[in-house]
């Protein structure tokens, strides 16, 4: 060692013990502070998953969101001071939960869910049910599900959208819509075998009805009519 020091560092030859004391106190302390942010950083994000999913049950449940803050995060603290001997307030700082955070956690796993369906309605045979309603306000809104075989090979019914009719309830309205929500997601309409709506003149009227214009894209699409709580 007395070698190496001569040979690599001349230039401490004649610095006393203390150099060398501070050095190692240095060293170890950012070792120390090294581990602490690793500890801090998996901390954020055991916290950021906990968000997600406390966000979901939310979603579920149809409470407003700011419960996230009024009562979940407090209800979590209790549980924390009185069954576990940890950092309560650590913890529960580290899980973001305001009205604003639950909103975009719910947002975001929407669209997540609402992309898969769509990347695997593109490259899948399946059928569509459709159904198109008016509130006491004179607000059309159209509902639409899809039935597929998923890749477990079991059938599965999805919700596909819903969107308000802006101007009409045509026929020719409620296919445009449907042919640019399908555009917008790059899901060919040739991926449709089948169709279900209602007994409607606007779905099944034969010149201007909503299938007549589904039969000009997809000729060989299947057509039944059924109330809306039928299955396809």
């Amino acid at each position: 060692m007395l070698n190496h020091l001569k040979i690599c560092h001349p230039d401490k030859l004649d610095a006393d013990i203390n150099y060398f004391s501070n050095l190692k106190y240095n060293y170890e302390n950012r070792l120390m502070i090294n581990q602490l942010f690793t500890k801090n950083s998996k901390m954020l994000e055991k916290g950021l998953l906990a968000s997600y999913k406390i966000s979901q049950l939310i979603a579920k449940s149809g409470k407003p969101h700011t419960i996230g803050e009024s009562l979940i995060l407090p209800a979590i603290k209790e549980v924390l001071n009185s069954m576990v001997d940890c950092d309560s307030e650590q913890i529960i700082s580290s899980i973001p939960l305001s009205n604003s955070s639950v909103s975009s956690r719910i947002d975001e796993m929407a669209f997540d869910i609402e992309e898969t369906l769509c990347a695997f309605l593109r490259t899948t045979k399946f059928s569509i049910q459709i159904d198109e309603s008016t509130f006491n306000d004179s607000v059309a809104l159209l509902l639409v599900y899809v039935r597929y075989i998923n890749q477990n090979d079991v059938i599965q019914e999805e919700f596909l959208f819903s969107e308000h009719l802006e101007l009409d309830t045509r026929g020719l309205t409620i296919f445009k819509l449907l042919n640019n929500i399908f555009l917008k997601h790059e899901i060919p309409l040739s991926n449709i075998f089948a169709c279900s709506t209602d007994g409607a003149p606007a779905m099944v009227g034969v010149h201007r009805g909503f299938l007549a214009y589904m039969k000009e894209k997809v000729p060989n699409i299947l057509q039944s009519i059924a109330s809306f709580t039928d299955s396809i």
